[in-house]
């Protein structure tokens, strides 16, 4: 017979986490999203996906991208490849880290480092992710290529996601397209 697994284990805190996130941004997104929408007079979509088709779309994306965020932080293991060695050490030690309040003006010296440390990695991430949309827009001349690339870099497939959602028309996208590409290249 197995016994129950403990509850200290982080793969058993990790799930239980998940379950709870996924829980409150299912009791509060429905209601975060048709507040605001049924006080500025709109009539309501059918159905919440509905609502990423509308002004409303980052709130949803924003929600699910922050229950991915903390659950990889809180397990780790998914995080492990993509973080430095030393921002993982320090979260070990801190298990607050990355969310410390900022009201806190006063960190010790490791606290300082280790912030400074995570603005560099995003700041190297972001900057990747520039290189490769600008790889991408320089390649692709038309919209149709740009949009169908397979297994895209998340910015390239942000950019296409955001010119559909703005614009409706083939024609409209492509011109939407080119000010993008003369913009970012």
């Amino acid at each position: 017979m197995s016994s129950a697994p403990a509850a200290k284990d982080p793969e058993v805190l990790s799930y239980l986490a998940l379950r709870k996130a996924v829980g409150w941004v299912a009791l509060v997104l429905p209601f975060a999203l048709i507040i605001p929408w049924s006080v500025t007079g709109h009539t309501l979509p059918t159905s919440i996906s509905a609502y990423y088709y509308t002004g409303m779309r980052t709130l949803i994306v924003g929600s699910l991208r922050a229950i991915v965020a903390d659950v990889l932080m809180q397990s780790i293991g998914l995080v492990a490849p993509l973080l430095p060695a030393a921002l993982l050490a320090f979260r070990e030690t801190h298990p607050s880290f990355p969310r410390v309040s900022t009201l806190n003006q006063f960190f010790d010296t490791s606290t300082f480092v280790a912030y400074r440390n995570l603005g560099r990695f995003n700041a190297r991430v972001i900057r990747e992710a520039r290189t490769e949309l600008v790889t991408a827009l320089r390649r692709y001349t038309n919209f149709g290529a740009f949009a169908n690339i397979e297994e895209p870099h998340w910015a390239v497939r942000e950019i296409a996601d955001q010119v559909k959602r703005i614009e409706h028309d083939v024609r409209g996208r492509q011109g939407l397209y080119e000010l993008v590409r003369a913009a970012l290249t």
